[in-house]
């Protein structure tokens, strides 16, 4: 702005700082599905494999998507 050097932010539209893919993933906000990732924290999911985010499913070992434990509960099976 103005010719001046800005930090890098979540919101710039740029990929940066600590950030996997554009405006997210590091210490922003998860990333959503098919978005580079290299942690699973890096995702919205909590699935990050083959450095892309995955969908959220009632496999996946993780808990995600409206889940109440892992794999089960919300739109996946009842959980024991």
């Amino acid at each position: 702005i103005g010719g001046l050097c800005q930090a890098a932010t979540c919101t710039d539209g740029a990929k940066n700082g600590d950030e996997t893919d554009v405006d997210c993933g590091g210490s922003c906000p998860g990333c959503y599905t098919g978005k580079m990732c290299t942690l699973q924290s890096d995702c919205k999911s909590i699935v990050c494999i083959g450095g892309l985010c995955q969908a959220a499913t009632c496999t996946d070992g993780a808990k995600n998507g409206d889940e109440t434990d892992v794999d089960c509960g919300g739109s996946c099976p009842a959980c024991p």
